[in-house]
């Protein structure tokens, strides 16, 4: 772009100073003016104007005046670069006119050389005269001396105020006139300063710096180049792997209690638990001494878990040798249990797990490398209950006191598979509580008998959910025919046109992939879609045809054994009977599945013999740890061999559910609902809200009612193997 720039000089004389008066064209001026950012803006303005016009020697004064006339034309082509909408194309046209008129002039006043009528005045000692901002403390001070006798403290505010708006300076000036209006503020600034300050500078535990690696899901590498680049700005606050390493050492069981070999990796049960009291009294040492200030020696605690075994496929298969040929690495069976709640001699909550359906707290008991089978689970489930028969109180010291934990633990994290094999249920459709076969469950009029003692298994809340759904799921597909099963070309031909069209209406209309096989183990149909088909039971009923009433019903009933408190069975029992009666007179054709049977027939009875709510003992950690597996073998474990493969994912297991290290990361947030009314209706509130660490208030209304919108795993949803 061609710039106009002229130059008019009017020189006046006296035996002091200069004056010359330089101009410059509005476009060359707006061309520099974008160049440079708003905080640098008059700085880099004004050294552009002393560098184009060659000053030399200018009086302070008029230094000063430059810089003020700069800020001001800076501010009025900032408003009209803000109505042009920041684009430069629409600024020139916009401001054409202004920018083509009168060009912006500058008034400069110069120091002449001047002959010295003293002989001893130029040869006086000394050094140069210093500006105001090189000087030092002592000279300001010394400078300004005359100002602050003749002024008072709120005029000397407001000047400095103003000459920093004056310069662009409006954050500073905004502060000093905050000061100057509220002079306690100055004492609250300086305390975030300093705290922050300390922040700053303060490195990381040990313990948080791991609490970080496992809430960030990184590698060794990973971590090592975050600290690294951390350093290159110079934030100190990642301290170094080796840190990491000792903190994980603090995390494992003696070495004796722990047995690896190419296929499996086990810890004793006493041990485990007994790592998981040290650390959990630990952890929470401010809030049971708080709680209890007079604590007696050999008190007692009890500490509520819950166990259980699941298998999953689809495992990556290394290019490791195994000694024995038949071993494989595709499929991987694990048994897990979750601390729930820890009690003293009274009853009184001490600590209550947080998230109980979490992989957080999830600790790992032993994993084999081996498919699934009745038989393997019969094997591995009695080792750990003879291990449960002989556990030993475990001993811990609490302020200078010996103290010793109960370990009471319930079998509630199964699935169906689990259940039929250990109560020798060979048929996957009838129910291990009462012996019913499906033509048996939709006899209305049929009393079952219960084996009490498989009560103790719950109710397995997540497959609850999933199997309820795929049950109105297949009827949907067969309400044409009404029959159990297609057996004819043409019913078979029925159900699947229908089944595709559902399918394709559950995709369009809400977004669901239902009924489809996932490679290598399971399928789409999850706890988080089912919860999204009872969530919206008009729009599902629409796309199905089934009666919108039974669907409301179900998903009440679920939500209520899901919802963490404790139950009115009374209120329970009458939904449950009901909801029964609809499902005969409407779907009586349709064989009623175990999983549905066991929820209308046995959940009263179960609910009432569960010593927590039985919402906390759902089976929904140990599913979401199959991920977790998947997960630390791909990402943080050796691949050396298989036995360093194997000792690091037992590793991961221990340090990713320490109780110490988790009690230090942020409980994941989940996106919350009111229980709706229909529910509220079924529980008790209860006199200790479910709340970590220390005990407080029941809910007072209904705000207080809330649940997670899904799962409360870390996971987004489960891994259910069929």
């Amino acid at each position: 772009m061609v710039t106009v720039l002229n130059f008019v000089e009017v020189l006046v004389m006296d035996f002091t100073s200069e004056e010359k008066l330089y101009s410059i064209n509005k476009i060359e001026f707006f061309e520099e003016w974008l160049k440079h950012e708003k905080d640098k803006r008059c700085d880099r303005l004004f050294e552009f104007i002393s560098t184009k016009f060659n000053f030399s020697d200018i009086t302070e004064e008029c230094e000063r005046e430059i810089k003020m006339k700069l800020a001001s034309i800076s501010s009025k082509i900032a408003t009209r670069w803000v109505s042009s909408g920041k684009s430069k194309e629409r600024f020139l046209n916009k401001n054409k006119l202004w920018l083509e008129g009168q060009e912006i002039e500058f008034c400069v006043r110069s120091t002449l050389p001047q002959p010295s009528t003293s002989t001893a005045e130029l040869s006086r000692p000394g050094r140069p005269r210093k500006d105001f901002e090189d000087a030092s403390f002592k000279t300001k001070k010394r400078r300004v001396e005359d100002l602050v006798q003749s002024r008072s403290v709120g005029e000397l505010m407001t000047a400095a105020e103003v000459a920093a708006r004056s310069t662009g300076q409006k954050n500073v000036a905004r502060v000093i006139k905050d000061i100057g209006e509220n002079p306690a503020s100055a004492s609250a600034c300086l305390n975030i300063q300093q705290t922050s300050a300390v922040q700053r500078d303060r490195p990381l535990s040990n313990d948080e710096a791991l609490a970080y690696y496992i809430d960030s899901k990184s590698t060794t590498h990973s971590y090592k180049q975050t600290r690294k680049w951390t350093m290159k700005v110079g934030h100190h606050v990642f301290p170094s792997y080796e840190c990491i390493v000792k903190a994980k050492k603090g995390c494992y069981p003696s070495e004796e209690h722990i047995v690896v070999t190419q296929s499996r990796a086990e810890i004793e049960l006493q041990a485990i638990l007994n790592k998981t009291a040290e650390r959990l009294i630990e952890a929470q040492r401010e809030v049971v001494t708080s709680v209890l200030p007079n604590i007696s020696p050999n008190s007692s605690f009890t500490l509520i878990s819950k166990w259980g075994c699941d298998g999953s496929s689809g495992h990556s298969a290394y290019k490791q040798r195994f000694e024995n040929s038949e071993d494989t690495d595709e499929f991987l069976f694990v048994y897990s249990f979750v601390p729930l709640r820890l009690i003293d001699e009274g009853n009184n909550t001490i600590w209550q797990n947080p998230r109980p359906s979490s992989t957080m707290f999830c600790r790992p008991i032993k994993f084999i490398f081996v498919k699934e089978t009745m038989e393997m689970t019969k094997i591995e489930t009695n080792k750990v209950l003879e291990q449960i028969n002989n556990l030993e109180p475990t001993s811990c010291d609490l302020a200078g006191s010996e103290i010793y934990v109960k370990h009471k633990l319930l079998l509630t994290m199964t699935d169906g598979k689990v259940c039929n094999a250990l109560t020798e249920t060979h048929s996957s459709q009838k129910c291990y509580i009462c012996g019913a076969t499906p033509t048996m469950m939709n006899d209305e009029g049929r009393h079952f008998d219960s084996n009490q003692d498989n009560f103790g298994f719950g109710l397995s809340t997540l497959h609850a959910w999933i199997r309820s759904f795929e049950c109105f799921l297949h009827i949907s597909y067969k309400l044409d025919i009404k029959k159990w099963q297609a057996r004819s070309s043409q019913e078979k031909a029925s159900v699947k046109q229908r089944s595709d069209e559902i399918k394709q209406r559950f995709k369009h209309e809400m977004g669901l992939i239902v009924d489809k096989p996932k490679p290598g183990f399971g399928s789409t149909n999850d706890g988080n879609t089912a919860r999204r088909f009872f969530g919206n039971p008009e729009l599902s009923a629409r796309i199905t045809g089934l009666d919108v009433t039974i669907i409301k019903n179900f998903d009440v009933l679920l939500r209520t054994l899901c919802s963490g408190f404790e139950i009115n069975l009374v209120e329970f029992n009458k939904l449950c009977l009901e909801t029964r009666r609809l499902y005969l007179s409407l779907y009586s054709w349709y064989y009623m599945p175990a999983t549905v049977h066991k929820l209308l027939i046995h959940s009263t009875e179960v609910v009432k013999t569960a010593i927590v709510p039985i919402g906390q003992l759902s089976e929904e950690a140990q599913e979401a740890r199959n991920k977790d597996c998947r997960r630390f073998r791909e990402h943080n474990t050796r691949k050396c061999s298989r036995l360093v493969t194997n000792r690091d994912l037992l590793n991961m297991l221990i340090i990713t559910s320490d109780p110490l290290i988790n009690s230090l990361r942020e409980v994941p947030k989940k996106k919350s609902n009111k229980l709706c009314a229909e529910v509220l209706k079924l529980i008790i509130a209860p006199t200790i809200e479910p709340r970590p660490q220390i005990p407080s208030r029941p809910p007072q209304n209904e705000e207080d009612y809330l649940v997670s919108e899904s799962s409360d795993c870390e996971s987004d949803d489960s891994d259910i193997e069929t």
